[in-house]
């Protein structure tokens, strides 16, 4: 609500005082750096913008350009409006010019935020938009940040319904945020925020993150993967050509469990080692 806030933006993407320019020269001496490390998996572009679709396409395209003159591969996160991230209509961004792009966006249920409670109500339907947006694009989609505060009423339910969503449309996340330095008096340690996923001593703080299974690579097609508090069922449209399908197990996640083939045993095997669990089928 502070107008000079979007006369700063206003004036960043009419580069009228060179700002913009030196962004866009600061992104690539960071992808000049990070690109020769072979752990770096892509770059996000800038964190929860401003602007009109047509000054947020320009500054993305400038801003890719930087990245890709040093590193021509690696991905590209790209955000929308940051106010897409409360839930607003999704931007009209049209897909940059680049290969290997995700789309971005971040999901804060404002509800969650100003009335510290989650009242119950699914968060699909924001969700949806942004996922409609990065089909469009024909993009991936990474649901760059989404969390909450320790405080927050209903907060493990909360976080739960973001997962199973995430789950549900087979979309990776990124959960805001781990705080190795975390304190009970300043929690996070700015903005009165509280959001760590672990405490002080790096133990994880259960009412915000436990872990959980997932499929981390698929030899087909998946088809859907649903998590119960007595395991996970997952299908998948097997093509033996790709090799193997890999299950992440949290530790100790497999003790009590059994293998349901539900009739397809002949087809496929499976097995468990330590926190990872191993599917080889021989069928389509």
């Amino acid at each position: 609500f502070d107008t000079s806030h979007h006369a700063t933006w206003s004036e960043f993407h009419k580069d009228s005082e060179g700002a913009k320019t030196r962004y866009v020269a600061m992104v690539r001496a960071v992808a000049d750096r990070m690109s020769q490390h072979r752990n770096v998996i892509g770059y996000e572009l800038i964190n929860e913008p401003w602007g009109t679709d047509s000054e947020l396409k320009n500054l993305f395209e400038s801003v890719g350009a930087a990245i890709r003159e040093r590193d021509p591969e690696r991905i590209l996160f790209v955000p929308p409006h940051a106010l897409v991230s409360s839930g607003a209509p999704a931007n009209n961004i049209p897909k940059l010019s680049f290969s290997n792009v995700v789309y971005a966006p971040h999901f804060y249920d404002p509800s969650v935020v100003t009335l510290g409670a989650w009242l119950g109500n699914s968060p699909s339907g924001p969700l949806n938009k942004m996922l409609n947006k990065s089909k469009s694009w024909n993009a991936p989609m990474l649901l760059g940040e989404y969390g909450a505060n320790h405080s927050v009423s209903n907060v493990t339910n909360y976080i739960e319904a973001l997962y199973t969503w995430l789950d549900a449309n087979f979309v990776s996340g990124t959960q805001w945020n781990y705080t190795a330095n975390w304190t009970t008096a300043k929690k996070d340690g700015w903005n009165a925020e509280d959001l760590s996923i672990v405490d002080g001593n790096g133990q994880l703080r259960p009412k915000l993150f436990k872990p959980r299974p997932y499929p981390q690579q698929t030899a087909g097609t998946p088809v859907s993967f649903k998590r119960t508090s007595k395991g996970f069922t997952y299908s998948w449209n097997q093509n033996p050509a790709l090799g193997e399908t890999v299950f992440f197990l949290p530790s100790g996640y497999d003790s009590g469990k059994y293998i349901n083939y539900n009739g397809t045993q002949a087809a496929i095997s499976c097995s468990v080692n330590g926190q990872k669990m191993t599917c080889l089928g021989t069928q389509a």
